[in-house]
């Protein structure tokens, strides 16, 4: 267990620091009565369109809310967002809720929308747990819905594309206007929403477009593993009366510290502040050691162990930025392990599904980060045998881009 504590202790520290890092920008809000405050807002960079924040009047100020019902606009950093009464569809948007018939289900609606993109056309978003919209208005069209639904119609999903006929009849300058096939999504429907603004040459407001950001990162380190086999036997010991007995010989292999290298990729998804990635990759590991303790009267050769090894983790990652270039980050992966050519008493080692615990820093493209696994068992498909597994690791990396 020794090798968990500076894990827990690092756990520790990542939470304290965490809570510590919640973080007011400077931004503003529109009161009803029009009147515009500086202020720093709680900036949570909101996955779902929120219907309320939390702000300071200063730095060092108390945390005070305001909400849908006080407040006609607000922004912070790179995000506004805009109260307005909406005619919004509600019906679902997933494969498996969707309704048969392909008309808009509306329902009159206050919510705030967050501002993508303004000039002489102006596109905005809604987004809840259970569907995303796009609205969007000019200078000579009221704010209204893109219309886009899915819909079944004998056995099959379809789609009302409205919307596309509503860009292409409100929307044309020159020589811009929508393609046929475009997409309702914010990556197609804000850069038209920008060409077009750019051919009326009014004023164009460019707001943030965040995507989804892939990374590679080799790394390299040491494992710090053991191993205790529990291998039952007929062969070694004979009962009273001349028959064999089933033994247990149970084997503790000597700790060894062994190099392990790999690569990693971590897809950083567009919300929340980049805090959340999805982190996968492959490494190599080996362990060789031999028999430190046998634990059978009578038994007393030495034992060899060698343990080759590919694992593929799969997991998610939380990131904790200090500053632009540092951040601590903590991920727990599903690790799933394919032995190469393992033998051991006879038996050979199976692939099979494990777990560890990652915490790690960040600087720059430079990162050092610990492992804690879980124990695996080499042979859990034996109803009695067991070799148990242990590692840690320590490992510095190299984000190639």
């Amino acid at each position: 267990m020794k090798p968990l504590f500076p894990f827990l202790a690092f756990f520790l520290l990542f939470s304290v620091c965490a809570t510590a890092q919640i973080r007011f920008s400077k931004g503003y809000y529109i009161d009803n009565q029009d009147q515009k405050t500086p202020c720093y807002i709680k900036n949570s960079d909101w996955e779902y369109n929120p219907e309320s924040f939390q702000y300071k009047l200063d730095s060092l100020g108390e945390r005070q809310e305001q909400s849908l019902a006080t407040v006609k606009e607000f922004g912070v950093e790179d995000l506004v967002y805009k109260r307005s009464i909406v005619r919004i569809d509600k019906s679902k948007m997933e494969s498996t809720e969707i309704s048969n018939g392909d008309k808009p289900e509306w329902v009159q609606d206050t919510v705030f929308l967050k501002v993508l993109s303004e000039g002489s056309a102006n596109l905005f978003s809604y987004t809840d747990k259970e569907t995303y919209r796009f609205f969007f208005s000019t200078d000579s069209i009221p704010l209204q819905q893109l219309v886009y639904k899915k819909y079944y119609r004998d056995n099959k999903v379809k789609e009302n594309v409205q919307f596309r006929q509503q860009l292409l009849t409100s929307m044309r300058c020159g020589k811009v206007a929508p393609k046929e096939d475009i997409h309702y999504s914010s990556d197609d429907l804000i850069p038209f929403f920008e060409k077009y603004n750019v051919c009326k040459g009014g004023n164009l407001v460019q707001r943030q477009r965040r995507k989804e950001v892939l990374h590679l990162k080799v790394f390299g380190g040491i494992n710090h593993s053991s191993l205790s086999t529990q291998i039952y036997r007929d062969a070694y010991l004979y009962g009273s009366d001349g028959s064999y007995k089933l033994v247990e010989v149970a084997t503790h292999f000597k700790s060894k510290n062994n190099f392990m290298a790999g690569l990693e990729m971590e897809l950083v998804l567009p919300f929340h502040k980049n805090k959340w990635s999805i982190v996968g990759g492959a490494s190599y590991q080996h362990y060789s050691s031999e028999s430190e303790e046998i634990y059978v009267p009578g038994y007393e050769e030495l034992m060899h162990f060698d343990y080759n090894a590919i694992d593929v983790p799969l997991g998610f990652r939380y990131s904790m930025f200090l500053s632009k270039k540092s951040k601590l980050y903590i991920n727990p992966c599903f690790l799933f392990y394919f032995p190469i050519n393992v033998e051991y008493a006879g038996m050979k080692a199976i692939p099979g599904i494990n777990a560890y615990l990652a915490l790690g820093y960040a600087y720059g493209r430079w990162s050092l980060e610990g492992r804690y696994h879980i124990p695996r068992n080499l042979y859990y498909n034996h109803a009695y045998d067991k070799a148990t597994f242990n590692t840690a690791s320590l490992l510095l990396g190299f984000r190639l881009f």
